[in-house]
Order: C-alpha cells, then sequence, then structure tokens
C-alpha cells in the first residue's frame, strides 16, 4: 500500500517579528516566522505529494490554530 504524503501548514500574517531571543532556552529567531513558513512550505513541495499553504490572519495564536484545526484535519484524515 502506498501513502501519498500530505502536509498542512500554515503561519498567520502578523508573525513578522525578527531578531527574536526565546527564553527560556535563548533559542534566536532570525528571520520572522511568516518567511520561514513560507520558505519551508516551498521546499516541502519539491519533496511531498501534496502541500496545503494557508496563511491566516492572526498571530502566534491558539486561537486562531483552534479555527484551522478541523479542516486542517479533515484534509489530512479524509482527502483521497
Amino acid at each position: 500500500m502506498f501513502l501519498k504524503s500530505r502536509i498542512w501548514i500554515s503561519v498567520g500574517d502578523r508573525e513578522t517579528a525578527t531578531g527574536i531571543s526565546h527564553s527560556p532556552t535563548g533559542m534566536f529567531q532570525k528571520t520572522s516566522q511568516i518567511a520561514s513558513v513560507k520558505h519551508l512550505a516551498d521546499r516541502l513541495k519539491t519533496i511531498c505529494d501534496e502541500v496545503v499553504f494557508e496563511e491566516f490572519s492572526g498571530g502566534h495564536d491558539k486561537a486562531c490554530w483552534a479555527a484551522e484545526l478541523p479542516e486542517a484535519l479533515a484534509w489530512v484524515i479524509f482527502k483521497v
């Protein structure tokens, strides 16, 4: 049985901050989240069967993720 690789990736249009240090790890984020996720989506499109890239209105926010999650899960699980 062959499984197709399908990826749903999304980012908020307000995730534009750059040069951020994240505590407590000190991990440094050089580029914006939106730029990094767009780049990742483009790279994934070269190796995956299907990639959905969604840019939603909002930031790094659980409410935005919760609104999108049912559609994303249905697409990943049930699309044939």
